[in-house]
């Protein structure tokens, strides 16, 4: 690798635009972008269409031709996409803005690279409005104005008139999104790590549910052109990118800003994706869900791998339905990705209620038990009747007496409760189905979890946080958070103890098991203790 790829690689810097790219853009005529009210489009009639009907045609079609359901998603809260021309990049964009389609949001924060003037921490612009084809784009003064008191953020505003990073994303918005947001812009240069901390802290309190997060980024730029030979570019070059691109991947999908940095600085990536992925890593809550939607190399395209680019989009889930506009934030969460208040305590406490009445029923039916449950069922709140993995645990004097549960979020909570405490009571096989003597004296305690995450490395299993999924060789097993801190393990001795439960060697997760995480609410709290 070359020096000037190991110094850009080292500061989450990008790397030069190439043959793919379109050439140096020029201001137009005494145009110090510093000082234009709106920032003109650069980018039409080469990158994409200068004509508003040709770009909404291209636009359009791109969004209906995307693999992937036809309709938005409310959950998706953040996207990252590449940032080629539309030729070469945006059917993959397209994967990702077409779930997003007639969505409502205050806000999006765009978080891109700086590919042409350096920029020292992050930049901001000083223009009020960005300009396209399909009109103008009014930037958020107010969170512009409250970020610009901040010393991280130094850049020069000057990055934002020449940057395709941003600009290229517009049109999508504008298409794929219903009338009403601002842009809050954002150019990434390089930072150190704890830069990258700070600088997530700080745009964090924008990042509500009216904000959607946009991360523009490509991942490998392969070839002579981009000084970045890290294999031949033979046969084998094409599944060596990928394998490439999705190690990157890998970890943005556990949300490991440190293990994207390492991973930049172990295999010299040049993705410019990469240093504002570290912020969206940062800016994840803990339980998101990352999806990858769409992927090509721009050598599919050409034939020739001699000089490559590498696309990915990926969608980023958390938070709940709200009122399926992305304003409101009362929804519950899906899977409790992301918010850990939902359900409410309230909530937990009426699934409780759920859960005793539904291992009464089983242990001891009657028709008095039947219409009560009955009555719960119907009379759920809304908040408990999105779907959640969940668990449901009966003791018996402190004793375990049954625990059987879902990880997969697949039906609504409220039912999903009744069936796994009806299951618990009657056919937990490592005990007899429960009598209806003991129902009076058993505890039943209520688990709701988080959507399950890949764990980077086990060294980030956090004990007493983290409950933690093992499988491998077609096998698994599951404890829930509070299993290491009750028995006293530590992370390699409640991994040797779970690969055991699912039949496995007692080392067998060092090595080609799949780890994945998540958390859980637990009801009712005393029990937890």
């Amino acid at each position: 690798m070359s020096a000037w790829s190991r110094r850009n690689v080292a500061r989450g810097g990008v790397a030069l635009v190439g043959a793919l790219i379109a050439p140096l853009l020029l201001l137009a005529p005494g145009g110090d972008p510093g000082a234009a009210e709106t920032r003109p489009a650069a980018l039409q009639g080469t990158w994409y269409p200068r004509e508003p009907a040709s770009l909404i045609r291209q636009v359009d079609d791109l969004l209906g031709e995307a693999g992937g359901p036809a309709s938005s998603d409310h959950r998706v809260r953040a996207i990252l996409v590449p940032h080629a021309a539309y030729r070469w990049s945006g059917e993959t964009a397209a994967a990702a803005y077409r779930l997003l389609r007639g969505r409502s949001f205050e806000r999006v924060l765009l978080l891109g690279p700086s590919h042409r003037v350096a920029v020292a921490g992050a930049s901001l612009p000083t223009e009020i409005a960005f300009e396209t084809p399909l009109g103008t784009v009014p930037i958020d003064g107010e969170a512009v104005a409250r970020l610009r008191s901040e010393p991280l953020f130094r850049g020069s505003p000057e990055a934002h008139g020449l940057e395709h990073a941003v600009e290229v994303q517009l049109p999508f918005l504008q298409r794929a999104l219903a009338p009403g947001w601002r842009l809050l812009p954002v150019l990434v240069g390089g930072l150190e790590t704890a830069e990258v901390e700070t600088l997530a802290n700080h745009l964090r309190p924008l990042v509500g549910d009216a904000t959607l997060v946009v991360v523009s980024g490509d991942f490998t730029h392969y070839g002579e052109t981009f000084d970045y030979l890290p294999f031949p570019a033979d046969d084998q070059a094409a599944e060596r990118l990928r394998e490439l691109d999705l190690g990157l991947f890998r970890e943005l999908a556990s949300g490991n800003a440190a293990g994207l940095e390492e991973y930049g600085r172990r295999t010299g990536i040049t993705a410019c994706a990469l240093a504002p992925a570290r912020v969206l890593a940062q800016l994840m809550p803990p339980d998101a869900e990352v999806e990858r939607v769409g992927y090509r190399l721009s050598g599919e395209l050409t034939g020739d791998y001699r000089h490559s680019v590498s696309y990915l989009s990926a969608v980023v889930r958390w938070g709940g339905r709200g009122d399926g506009k992305g304003r409101s934030g009362e929804g519950s969460s899906a899977n409790g990705a992301g918010k850990t208040e939902r359900p409410s305590e309230a909530g937990l406490a009426y699934l409780q209620a759920l859960a005793a009445s539904a291992v009464e029923g089983a242990a001891a039916p009657d028709e008095a038990v039947k219409a009560r449950l009955a009555r719960l069922l119907e009379d759920a709140p809304a908040e408990l009747r999105d779907p959640y993995g969940v668990f449901v645990t009966l003791l018996d004097g402190g004793e375990l007496r049954g625990c059987v549960g879902t990880i997969k979020a697949t039906r609504p909570l409220h039912e999903a409760v009744v069936d796994v405490a009806t299951v618990a009571a009657l056919h937990d096989n490592r005990f007899p189905p429960v009598r209806r003597e003991e129902v009076s004296r058993l505890t039943v305690q209520v688990s709701v979890l988080s959507a399950p995450r890949p764990l980077g490395s086990w060294r980030d299993l956090e004990l007493g946080r983290h409950g933690v999924v093992l499988a491998k060789n077609g096998r698994s097993a599951v404890f829930l958070p509070e299993v290491a801190r009750e028995q006293g393990w530590g992370r390699e001795e409640t991994l040797s103890h779970l690969a055991v439960k699912a039949g496995l060697a007692a080392d067998a997760w060092r090595e080609g098991a799949q780890l994945s995480v998540f958390t859980s609410r637990r009801y009712p709290r005393e029990a937890a203790q």
